[in-house]
């Protein structure tokens, strides 16, 4: 049952919902026509002359629709309608065809109970929710604008941090649009609505709130249950969420339920009494926390700790989750539904009704876990599942042993939660065969791993050439392994190969199908016999081998490196002066294509030519690429003194993989990129063929250099091929974090994961240069800032989020810093973000200039291979023109002629400044745009996943050709001047102002002639217009300030007020004015405009582009809540008490001069206790 609902009756006993049809039935009459009943539920969502109403009975809702007339509904309406079932883009509406179809039997009857749930939980089963009132607790908006009143708009919100979404509509024939965009996390109520035109239609969900009060703000003393795990053992908490379990605990006399909202989930727990708890309820709890076993508890100290606020919810969808996925980060899963598919039994017994059992299972990831039978469900008293299973139930934890980072459990709730699969088709995984390069003499063994639920026949079949398949059976081995051979074969011989598995019930499952070719040796020239033979010179071979580095991002792609044994004498370089990315590599299907990567096996056919002392394979006339080989090399561990110049055995690793240990740097710049490390004893070269972003200093410890042996200019060097190959000791450097190959940034606009760090799931310490500070960029009601390595450039940025604001301190751009934490990617669709989850307390070390902002083209932000360099770091696009303006997530696309990027208004400061003035109009030219790259939603087949974030408004530079033009209202203005080098007096400035209306203030209003820069000052106007000044820009003001009001100015280009650096916090919070007519509150300084600000003490701001003062934190605003009345866009509170201590927050600035429209309170202020007189 979703609500309960009290049936009424009518004199004569007439059912208050008594109806032809209910609304569930009616549902089903697609095409056809009915007769059904419900109560009104929503205000009419239709323009003028139209329907558009929700009806819901105790069965289910649909919407009432006529394009042709207002049926005059009203809440509470009880309707009784009849019109044909029709589907508008998933929606399912009746559709009257006259007034007189839609009859109102009563009216003021009560709604429908709003259903409770969490989004996970709607989108479970949309579908039976559709046109029915519900309600989302802590949920955010995570990314679209709110709109201008009478306009509609599409947003997104997110209850769990952005795991789970669903559009919010904001309708324009409502109240909603009309109201303030909500801020942070708050509760949502609305009716569900669909909009997918595409079939099957079963996406497009929407929720669309129905008035503004359907908009609540969240109550702060509950906390998410989240932030309850993460509160202290002892300390008392109320939470509030879902039942999700029957009681784990002894009937009658102690409660164990399991409880999560969007969240976590936390285990309620309590010995004395039995709350009697139902799943699905709703409830809010107070308790202690309680760590028991490792598992956390909330202890309600009686019940009157537990309020039961609705029943019959859907709760939050299980997670599904393999055992190995669950053990990585089991604290993440505790006390929360998961359901774990095709596990099985492998060790412990069933119990016996009545009694307890803990058993072990696994399931395909081959990990094993726990499976916790409790007698106070009804699982034990079910018969032991047989064969494999899918497995619901809560995640629990039993450790009683420091630190309590073992014993995960999983409990199902009922026996229900055993979802017996009977016979399962094998599981074929791990498929390889070995030698990777077989010749005429080699058998061929193929080996795979198998898992199954009972017996299996497993048989290799392979193909010769293009002739039929042939069957050999494998064998069991250890771990699930079964192995075969394929017969040697001839030179030239490709073999298709796959394997079958029956496990003699009904499942038959075939392997994907791999291949290899047979070369013998005479046709396969070893390397050995390329590096050691020196009769090969000037010959034409064909080797065979697995690429150890890449061409791409070498000297002009003209070198890759292949290896055929982990021996001496077995690498070598292949070189083409032309370089490979525009070389057709066979594949042997038959296939064209022009990249080749690390880990591919390769055969090649080239000429065997001495260069200056290094043997290459270079006038290649073929290569071909046989995918990622299934043995890769590892780098072979050397000594300095073997592969150093004049080493011991430099020539027996040239152009092989090797790695070095535990080495100093010697020598920081050895000339063209090359550096030197010792042992203490010898010395080697390190190059610089590929970029691996590692910047030597002598004496700086290395853990080890990995990269292939090289031989240019009579020295043996290393080249490393990207940052991971050089592990520094100490803070790890971010490129090592970010930088991946570029093969794999090819593949990563179609399988949308190989962008990911290698260091995934790594815990480090980075030290770097803060770049965009706490409390500017949209969280949530998180945190987040983005620091950068200080030599700045590529891979150099990481972003870091926290879900509790208060996790960081307060930082700003140009603090060093130091943080650990655990590297993981942040998914939107298909991008991913690397980012750094922090897990100790950040370090400021100091400060220091952030890195210089390389110029990148607006073209090499759309697709990965160029664009991944970029992510979280900040660039600067040059000379683009905005292209277009109307997007309903993004400010507007810009394009320098090389493709178009989108410029998003992440930052606070863009996004209050934009919604203020609107976007540029389409054509206007942008000299300079800084700002962050987020790798965030969108999509690769229109290169809209990467997006330039500016951090403040004059980050965005726009071309001047002729000054900057300034309007006038007639009357009093606040104007200044924001040049240098030319005339400043007012009447060559301003030639139609008003003579001897020039006034600037120094306590009392003064007369001047002037305007010099970085002040404020009066001026009057006979008649409205504008003047157009010039002069040199200028970019930076320090401008001294007297205890109280003073009149200021910004520079040449528009600057947010966060921009003003403030050091010593003078200024008095919310006291920045500009006057239009009144005195207004500004976010932002524009050019030509004065402004007011009432400071605390004398003392110096500056105001400049682009950098951000420390961020205070945000004071109460007194005014919330107050009456207001407003005069002319003037708004005066009253009606609330504030501290004496905070009134001068409230102050306006001094009365404009004579003749100036003003409303203030008596004492000056523009907020007043009851009482307060206005004058």
């Amino acid at each position: 049952m979703k609500y309960t609902i009290t049936t009424l009756f009518f004199i004569g006993l007439t059912c208050l919902y008594a109806q032809d049809m209910t609304i569930q039935e009616a549902r089903g009459q697609l095409g056809n026509t009915v007769t059904t009943s419900g109560i009104v539920t929503t205000p009419n969502l239709a323009s003028s002359g139209q329907s558009d109403f929700a009806i819901q009975d105790e069965t289910a809702a649909i919407i009432i629709y006529n394009g042709d007339f207002d049926a005059g509904l009203s809440l509470g309406d009880l309707v009784s309608v009849t019109g044909e079932i029709l589907n508008y883009n998933g929606k399912l509406e009746i559709v009257p065809s006259a007034e007189t179809d839609v009859i109102v039997e009563t009216q003021g009857n009560e709604l429908p109970s709003f259903q409770h749930m969490t989004l996970s939980g709607l989108l479970t089963i949309p579908e039976s929710f559709e046109s029915e009132l519900v309600q989302i607790f802590g949920v955010e908006i995570i990314d679209g604008d709110w709109p201008e009143p009478g306009n509609n708009q599409n947003l997104t919100i997110s209850d769990d941090g952005g795991i789970t979404t669903l559009t919010i509509r904001v309708d324009r024939h409502s109240d909603v649009d009309d109201g303030p965009a909500p801020e942070g996390i708050f509760n949502l109520k609305g009716f569900i609505s669909q909009y997918d035109y595409t079939e099957p239609q079963d996406e497009g969900y929407q929720i669309i709130p129905r008035f503004q009060t359907d908009i609540e703000e969240s109550n702060e003393d509950i906390l998410p249950i989240y932030e309850v795990r993460n509160t202290q053992e002892g300390e008392t908490v109320t939470t509030a969420g879902f039942v999700t379990t029957p009681n784990y605990g002894t009937a009658g006399s102690s409660t164990e339920h399991g409880l999560q909202d969007a969240t976590a989930g936390v285990l309620i727990y309590n010995y004395s009494f039995d709350a009697g708890l139902s799943v699905g309820d709703y409830i809010q709890v107070t308790g202690e926390i309680d760590i028991y076993n490792g598992k956390t508890e909330i202890v309600p100290a009686d019940e009157s700790g537990i309020t039961v606020i609705s029943s019959g919810n859907v709760i939050p969808a299980s997670q599904t989750v393999s055992i190995a996925e669950m053990l990585v980060s089991p604290e993440s899963f505790e006390s929360e539904i998961v359901t774990v598919q095709t596990a099985t039994i492998v060790d412990g017994d069933w119990p016996s009704e009545g009694n307890n059992s803990n058993l072990t299972i696994t399931d395909i990831s081959d990990s094993t876990m726990t499976m916790r039978v409790d007698k106070d469900t009804d699982v034990d008293e079910g018969p032991e599942p047989q064969g494999t299973f899918n497995l619901t139930g809560l995640v629990g934890q039993y450790d009683s042993s420091e630190p309590a980072d073992e014993g995960y459990q999983v409990l199902p709730r009922y026996y229900a939660d055993i979802e017996v699969l009977g016979d399962v088709a094998p599981n074929i995984s791990n498929l390889m065969h070995s030698p990777d390069a077989p010749t005429p003499d080699d058998e061929v063994a193929v080996s795979a791993q198998v898992i199954d639920d009972g017996e299996l026949e497993v048989s290799l079949y392979y193909q010769i050439d293009e002739g039929n398949y042939v069957s050999n059976d494998m064998v069991l081995g250890e771990a699930d392994t079964y192995s075969g051979t394929v017969p040697s074969q001839s030179d030239g011989v490709t073999v298709h190969y796959y394997i079958n598995a029956d496990d003699g019930v009904n499942e038959t499952v075939n392997s994907d199908t791999l291949f290899y070719i047979v070369h013998s040796p005479e046709s396969l020239t070893s390397i050995n016999d390329v590096q050691t033979n020196p009769e090969l010179e000037g010959q034409v071979v064909t080797i065979g081998g697995v690429v150890t580095a890449e061409f791409w991002g070498g000297s002009s792609n003209r070198n890759f490196y292949v290896q055929d044994a982990e021996e001496e004498y077995s690498g070598v370089v292949v070189f083409n002066y032309d370089g490979w990315d525009q070389f057709g590599f066979d594949t042997p299907l038959g296939e064209t294509v022009y990249s080749l990567a690390e880990g591919d096996s390769v055969v090649l056919t080239g000429e065997v030519v001495e260069y200056y002392g290094k043997t290459e394979i270079t006038n290649v006339t073929g290569v071909t690429v046989h995918g990622p080989a299934v043995h890769p090399f590892e780098p072979l561990d050397v000594t300095v003194n073997q592969i150093m110049t004049d080493g011991t055995e430099s020539e027996a690793y040239e152009g092989m993989l090797v790695r070095i240990s535990n080495v100093l740097v010697d020598e920081e710049d050895l000339g063209n990129g090359e550096w030197s490390v010792t042992d203490g004893i010898n010395s080697v070269r390190v190059d610089d063929n590929w970029d691996y972003y590692y910047w030597p200093e002598e004496d700086a410890e290395l853990i080890s250099i990995t990269g292939v042996l090289d031989y240019t200019y009579s020295n043996f060097k290393i080249q490393p091929r990207l940052a991971r190959d050089v592990e520094e000791a100490g803070d790890v450097r971010l490129q090592r974090v970010q930088q991946v190959l570029y093969s794999d940034l090819i593949k990563a606009g179609e399988d949308s994961e190989s962008d990911m760090s290698y260091m995934l799931e790594d815990t480090v310490t980075i030290s770097g240069i803060v770049t965009m500070p706490t409390g500017l960029s949209y969280a949530g009601d998180g945190v987040k800032f983005i620091f950068a390595d200080p030599h700045g450039g590529p891979w150099s940025g990481i972003l870091s989020y926290d879900p509790d604001s208060s996790a960081f301190p307060n930082l700003v751009e140009g603090d060093f810093i130091r943080v650990t934490g655990l590297i993981y990617e942040y998914s939107t669709g298909g991008s991913n973000m690397t980012e750094l989850f922090v897990t100790q307390p950040v370090e400021i070390l100091g400060s220091d200039a952030v890195p210089p902002e390389p110029t990148v083209s607006s073209g090499d932000l759309r697709w990965p291979t160029e664009a991944e360099q970029w992510g979280t770091v900040m660039i600067k696009v040059e000379n683009a023109v905005i292209t277009a303006n109307d997007f309903p997530y993004d400010l507007f696309a810009m394009d320098d002629g090389s493709g178009s990027i989108l410029v998003d208004d992440d930052s606070d400061s863009i996004e209050f400044y934009f919604d203020e003035v609107g976007p540029p109009p389409v054509g206007t030219v942008i000299e300079s745009a800084r700002g962050w790259v987020y790798h965030h939603f969108g999509s690769y087949s229109d290169s809209t996943t990467y997006k330039l974030c500016p951090l403040y408004v004059s980050d965005l530079v726009y071309e001047i050709q002729e000054g900057i033009s300034v309007s006038h209202i007639a009357g009093w203005n606040l104007v200044s001047f924001p040049f240098e080098g030319v005339d400043n007096s007012y009447n060559v400035v301003f030639p139609d102002a008003t003579s001897g209306t020039l006034y600037e203030f120094s306590g009392t209003y003064v007369n001047a002639t002037d305007l010099e820069p970085g002040n404020g000052y009066w001026l009057n106007f006979s008649d409205g217009g504008s003047n157009l000044l010039t002069g040199d820009p200028i970019s930076s003001l320090t401008i001294s300030l007297s205890a109280g009001w003073n009149l200021f100015s910004g520079i040449s280009t528009t600057v947010s007020i966060d921009e003003i650096d403030d050091i010593n916090s003078i200024i008095v919070p919310g006291t920045v004015y500009g006057f239009d007519g009144t005195y207004q509150n500004t976010s932002v300084l524009e050019p030509g405009k004065g402004y007011w600000v009432n400071a605390y003490e004398a003392g110096e701001i500056v105001v400049s582009g682009g950098r951000s003062a420390r961020v205070r934190p945000n004071p109460t605003d007194y005014s919330e809540g107050a009456n207001v009345l407003t005069f002319d866009q003037q708004s005066i509170f009253f009606g609330v008490d504030i501290p004496e201590e905070e009134k001068i927050r409230y102050e306006l600035p001094p009365l404009p001069p004579e003749g100036a429209q003003d409303f203030r309170c008596a004492d000056g202020s523009k907020l007043a206790k009851e009482g307060g007189h206005i004058s």
